[in-house]
């Protein structure tokens, strides 16, 4: 899943930056979005040489965004989890797909909003974070939608249809899980089409069936198939973005007294064979695990600032309570609220980052990784050495340095383990049962059936 940020502030001018960081935003609207499996090296404001985020640039280019955000798992039930919450699926314990929260010990985004006086509403298009997962606590609506161009349009009709029917004084926390570019990549006409060119013999379709065959074969990442595959991800992409727009005009649309707050994010990142996988859930490796950060703020003089550092997904609960005074939530959040760099510029302090995996069935092992600003150490499974990479010099972790820098790679190693034994024994999630037009739904995105890895198509693309 992706997640884009962007915030649209309050018109400032006059006020000093401090000021508004250390005033909470109050009764702004808040919208939060988040699509699906976005790799955020794919967004123009991130440099990407395709034109897929014309929306998404806009407002970085009246904002700041973030030069480097990871999620803090590859896969999409555990990373909304942890965005919710605030910490690991380690300490939340949301590992499995069967697995849900607890009713209680872990406040959710929701609920803080809930607690602040919000009425809280959640659309949905993923089926894997719809159903009985303890995501809908705190939200007065938790809805729905079907991953299609159909779907889509339903979610804008039910944004336009919220906002007249939404007290013009009563605050609004609307959180927005898009579809896109979540595979399979088959976005309509005219996106479908926009980047063909470098594949044409290629009969890719973007079909699940497509990415696994393309996995099993164990194609380079410059075959004609992969070629092709990334320009129907780059449609899905730009698709998502035109989704987004229309979704924040719907609001902003709306008889409100101010402009709203919006975040735009994405619960992970997608892969298309550069560690010989396509998707996401496997790795830890950068394509799986990046996304995307924009803080647009109208009235505030930081017009396309680029926040240097690296930034987590786990830093989004942390930044919006202090933005919106929201009530502290029961756990100690892993995270760190990043409103002094988004406001007023700097670079992120380097902090040690746990990144897993997600974890197979019983009995096998998740992939682990430790990030220390630009410095990743990815340990592998099976016994196979770790590996050490730069990813500031390296972002597609091409080259392992472990052999260049061993005193840094052993003090990590050893970090990641004590990391780990933190963990060990902890995560309260209840167990659930997946009803049978579930299982079909998460199925037709990949899943591979109840335990999501089940099989070629559920280890390759289980969420």
């Amino acid at each position: 899943m992706l997640v884009v940020a962007a915030l649209l502030l309050p018109d400032c001018s006059g006020r000093r930056l401090g000021e508004l960081a250390a005033a909470p935003l109050g009764d702004r609207d808040m919208i939060l979005v988040v699509a699906d499996s976005f790799d955020g090296s794919h967004a123009g404001f991130a440099g990407y040489e395709l034109e897929t985020t014309p929306f998404l640039d806009e407002l970085a280019a009246s904002g700041a965004f973030l030069e480097r955000a990871i999620s803090q798992t590859s896969w999409t039930l555990s990373s909304v989890v942890s965005l919710f919450t605030g910490v690991e699926q380690e300490t939340h314990g949301v590992m499995q797909i069967q697995e849900s929260l607890p009713g209680e010990g872990l406040s959710t985004l929701g609920e803080l909003f809930q607690r602040r006086g919000y009425r809280t509403v959640g659309l949905v298009q993923n089926a894997v974070i719809a159903e009985g997962t303890g995501l809908g606590r705190g939200f007065d609506r938790y809805d729905s939608m079907p991953f299609s161009e159909e779907g889509a349009e339903r979610l804008i009709k039910e944004v336009r249809a919220l906002m007249a029917s939404t007290e013009r004084d009563q605050p609004l926390f609307l959180y927005i899980h898009l579809g896109p570019p979540h595979m399979p990549y088959q976005p309509p006409e005219p996106f479908r089409s926009r980047f063909s060119g470098g594949a044409l013999d290629s009969l890719v379709d973007g079909s699940i069936r497509d990415t696994t065959d393309i996995m099993v074969e164990g194609s380079s990442p410059g075959h004609p198939d992969v070629v092709r595959l990334v320009e129907l991800y780059d449609g899905h992409v730009a698709y998502a973005d035109s989704v987004i727009r229309r979704s924040v005009r719907a609001v902003e649309a709306g008889d409100r007294r101010e402009l709203p707050v919006v975040l735009v994010t994405s619960d992970h990142g997608e892969a298309f064979m550069q560690h010989g996988a396509v998707g996401h859930s496997l790795f830890c490796y950068e394509p799986m695990i990046r996304i995307p950060w924009i803080l647009s703020a109208p009235g505030v003089p930081i017009d396309g600032r680029r926040v240097t550092g690296t930034g987590s997904l786990l830093d989004v609960l942390p930044t919006l309570v202090e933005l919106f005074g929201l009530p502290r939530p029961d756990q100690p959040m892993s995270g760190v609220s990043l409103v002094p760099e988004l406001l007023e510029g700097g670079r992120i302090e380097d902090r040690p980052l746990l990144i897993s995996s997600r974890y197979p069935q019983p009995g096998k092992e998740a992939q682990f990784a430790l990030v220390e600003g630009p410095w990743k150490l990815v340990v592998r499974r099976r016994g196979q050495s770790s590996q050490l990479f730069h990813t500031a010099e390296d972002p597609d972790e091409l080259t392992d340095v472990f052999a260049l820098h061993p005193a840094r790679a052993a003090r990590m190693e050893a970090a990641l383990e004590a990391r780990r034994a933190e963990f060990r024994g902890s995560g309260p999630a209840a167990r659930r049962e997946l009803p049978e037009h579930l299982l079909r739904e998460l199925d037709a995105l990949g899943y591979g059936g109840q335990e999501g890895d089940g099989g070629q198509r559920g280890s390759l693309k289980g969420r």
